[in-house]
């Protein structure tokens, strides 16, 4: 049996939820205003944006991909997008992740998408690499128009093109 109380149990958990996450201290506040934006479900990205409108799920499709089936969501945005601007930034995140420590590259290789961003925002060192990261998505999706896909027709030509 522990010998730790409810009491002194409910102090960890609070102490816990309360500590300062290492994504709150990215020094440039551009940086830190995007994984905010992020983590707060409001990313410019396809996904968020085309709700307002009402536009299906399935039919938010990536800008960059053009492709029937690409949802331009947070994942597909951080991790899998093959736009050169967005993969060459991406390409870079991972040389400086990997380089800072070797932890990284296995974290990696065994994390979820979801759970490797959440190690990153977590750590002291990645967490400005991957603000930095985030930002650059930010900026390539403003500076790009929506696919704006509002009828069946639209995404069958999509397909075809």
């Amino acid at each position: 049996m522990s010998d730790t109380s409810p009491s002194d149990l409910r102090q960890l958990l609070k102490a816990k939820m309360l500590a300062p996450r290492a994504y709150l201290s990215i020094p440039r506040i551009s940086h830190r205003h995007a994984v905010a934006r992020l983590l707060a479900g409001i990313p410019p990205y396809a996904v968020e944006l085309l709700r307002y409108e009402n536009i299906p799920h399935e039919w938010r499709l990536c800008r960059f991909c053009r492709s029937a089936g690409i949802v331009e969501d947070e994942l597909h945005i951080l991790f899998d997008c093959t736009d050169p601007v967005i993969d060459t930034a991406r390409q870079r995140l991972y040389q400086l992740l990997f380089a800072l420590t070797p932890d990284m590259l296995i974290r990696r290789r065994q994390l979820s998408d979801w759970h490797f961003l959440a190690h990153c925002l977590m750590n002291d060192h990645a967490a400005p690499l991957l603000g930095k990261f985030i930002h650059a998505t930010f900026t390539r999706c403003q500076a790009t128009p929506l696919l704006c896909v509002r009828s069946l027709e639209d995404l069958h030509s999509l397909v075809l093109d």
